[in-house]
């Protein structure tokens, strides 16, 4: 039998800190990298890569009468992100500015998180 000593964790979880901006739905733009930042699920946030479909979707069930549910989601813009979980120290590149309106957001994502449109839908959507 092997003895480990040291930090185990069977976290479904990972930290990461981003900069950037909350955008709304109708400035999201695909050449940017943007998330969505929506519900607690499990053991962190749900965290939604706003994909071109999955963009279109959001687009197309608004369109069709839907809207999004809960209050409190959002849309960040990320101008840079990082998840160096390791060592809790996080590393960005030099080149990075914290202009006047960024904002910094810490966030433990679930390994869990919406990945498709249908998911999407299912999850936030409501008529």
């Amino acid at each position: 039998m092997k003895t480990r000593i040291g930090f185990v964790s069977n976290s479904s979880s990972s930290s990461f800190i981003a900069i950037g901006k909350t955008v709304a739905l109708e400035d999201v733009k695909l050449t940017n990298h943007t998330i969505f930042i929506g519900d607690s699920i499990c053991e962190g946030i749900d965290i939604v890569d706003v994909t071109p479909e999955i963009l279109k979707r959001i687009k197309t069930e608004i369109k069709n009468g839907r809207k999004i549910r809960r209050d409190w989601y959002r849309f960040f813009e990320v101008t840079c992100v990082t998840n160096k979980k390791d060592d809790h120290i996080a590393v960005f590149p030099t080149d990075v500015t914290i202009k006047k309106g960024t904002e910094v957001f810490f966030c433990e994502q679930d390994y869990h998180c919406t990945e498709d449109p249908e998911d999407f839908v299912e999850r936030y959507m409501e008529d």
